[in-house]
């Protein structure tokens, strides 16, 4: 590798020029810049200071929205190219076009709340189907879920392990007390469901003689109507979310076109970021800054 001489680079320039001067020096792309070597802790130093953080924030805050973007935009809508497929060259005006940066910027947005928006009715889709997981058992039970009783009746939606007996639980229960009926609802792999009905003063002798067989009472607060009214409406919340999902999925997908605009402008918040990163290492007073840094010879 060959040895490059290079030549030490002082610049002190105004305030009003420092973003353009900085821009043209990017563009030649043969300067590093350093940080002066300063205390700016030397009190012969307090006029000076180093340029606030806002800019590189903003920088970087820009190029994880645009970069967020394409990889949602993969996520959703992948890219067919082939393996070598080569990137399109622009030129420098086009690239620092800030209209069509302000635009690709909100184009980014509207992909990131558009998979918001996805990730929402995704989660209240899997709210629903816990919902109908938890009533499917009670389906075949003709009584409203909300359904408690009052001061002379009593009615208890409960559970037990799968593997007990249920006949014996129901003999136990019809021995303790003659004021109590039982009604199965049906069975899955880990419990057996049913409802029982009884006299307010037999509640205690019921519960009782199903404590031996697991008895565990049910909560099915919130629901008014039968679980099968209830599965019927969820499933009709469920088909209105797919419709959404479906229509959302359908945006973003509407949204590739915008990939390489995309692409573009994360190019252009990646020499921002290197532009900030290099304005962080100047020094300024009130009204002028000044910057240090080697230049290749042939350059200067």
């Amino acid at each position: 590798m060959a040895i490059v001489k290079m030549k030490r680079l002082r610049l002190l320039a105004m305030h009003t020029e420092r973003e353009e001067l900085l821009r043209r020096l990017q563009t030649l792309g043969c300067v590093e810049v350093d940080e002066p070597e300063i205390d700016l802790s030397d009190p012969d130093w307090s006029a000076l200071a180093r340029p606030d953080g806002a800019g590189l924030a903003r920088a970087r805050d820009e190029s994880a929205r645009l970069n967020g973007a394409l990889v949602i935009l993969d996520r959703y809508a992948p890219e067919k190219k082939s393996l070598f497929h080569p990137r399109p060259m622009i030129g420098t005006k086009e690239l620092f076009d800030d209209e069509a940066y302000r635009a690709a910027l909100d184009t980014a947005d509207q992909v990131a709340e558009e998979e918001r928006q996805l990730n929402t009715l995704r989660a209240e889709r899997g709210r629903i189907l816990s919902q109908q997981a938890a009533l499917r058992p009670w389906a075949a039970l003709d009584v409203p879920l909300e359904l408690e009783g009052d001061r002379t009746l009593s009615v208890l939606f409960g559970t037990i392990p799968a593997r007990a007996d249920y006949a014996a639980m129901e003999g136990a229960v019809n021995a303790s007390t003659e004021l109590a009926q039982l009604t199965s609802a049906g069975a899955d792999r880990e419990l057996q469901y049913f409802v029982v009905v009884c006299h307010a003063s037999a509640r205690e002798a019921a519960a009782e003689a199903m404590r031996p067989f697991g008895f565990s009472q049910a909560n099915l607060r919130g629901w008014t109507g039968t679980a099968q009214e209830n599965l019927l409406r969820l499933a009709d919340q469920i088909s209105r979310l797919d419709l959404e999902l479906g229509r959302v999925r359908a945006d973003l997908t509407a949204m590739a076109p915008q990939r390489e605009q995309l692409r573009r402008c994360a190019d252009r918040a990646a020499q921002e970021i290197a532009k900030e990163e290099a304005k962080a290492r100047l020094v300024d007073t009130a009204d002028t800054f000044f910057l240090e840094g080697w230049a290749p010879t042939e350059d200067v």
